[in-house]
């Protein structure tokens, strides 16, 4: 039997319009975040996993996509609510990527119905990467169901019928082209005020 240590890994997430990674603190000392604009590589895999309930986000259990961006030793495992406008975002893009072309992510605020939201941008050999599914060509993704909620009176979308489609069609179609490569991580570090943010609007949007 042979024993080796896991390999080295970065952990991202998307939120208010960044790439986010935090680095626990050592003993007393308090956790560091650094936040990126961008992480460019090979994409090695895609899965997802249900990310409980949590004091700070008063969210149900909800299911997260992950893509793993690789360059030898060195992993950058960047990930999402798979449900919210982000992860729709990436799950739409992801099918006509080239799995074997480097992959650009890049991540900025953007705006929607007046609510600040995070927009995430998927790019190929210097050229956007566009959806697979779109408005005007839904192919057999489902749409959303308008409903009205009766806590506060507001009219949403529900949209689990398509969030479940995204998942079950990327893994099937989509993950299995992926496979171990030799890879570039690019990240560029910024620090900046965040100023004040709302949650994603757009994640029970229809589409």
């Amino acid at each position: 039997m042979a024993l080796g240590n896991r390999e080295p890994r970065t952990y991202a997430t998307i939120k208010k319009g960044k790439l986010r990674v935090w680095t626990p603190g050592v003993g007393d000392e308090e956790g560091t975040e650094q936040v990126f604009e961008q992480v460019n590589g090979m994409l090695a895999k895609v899965e997802y996993k249900t990310r409980d309930k949590t004091e700070k986000m008063q969210h149900a259990p909800h299911r997260e996509i992950c893509l793993t961006l690789v360059d030898g030793a060195d992993r950058v495992v960047v990930s999402t609510s798979a449900k919210f406008g982000a992860g729709k975002a990436i799950q739409k893009m992801l099918p006509n990527l080239d799995p074997d072309e480097e992959l650009t992510i890049s991540v900025r605020a953007g705006s929607y119905n007046g609510f600040t939201t995070t927009d995430v941008f998927f790019s190929q050999n210097g050229n956007a990467t566009k959806y697979f599914w779109k408005k005007d060509d839904m192919k057999d993704l489902p749409g959303g169901e308008e409903y009205v909620d009766p806590a506060d009176g507001q009219t949403k979308w529900n949209t689990n019928d398509q969030v479940a489609y995204l998942e079950e069609y990327i893994m099937a179609n989509f993950a299995p082209t992926l496979h171990e490569p030799a890879a570039l991580v690019s990240q560029t570090a910024s620090t900046q005020d965040d100023g004040n943010w709302e949650e994603d609007s757009d994640g029970d949007a229809p589409f």
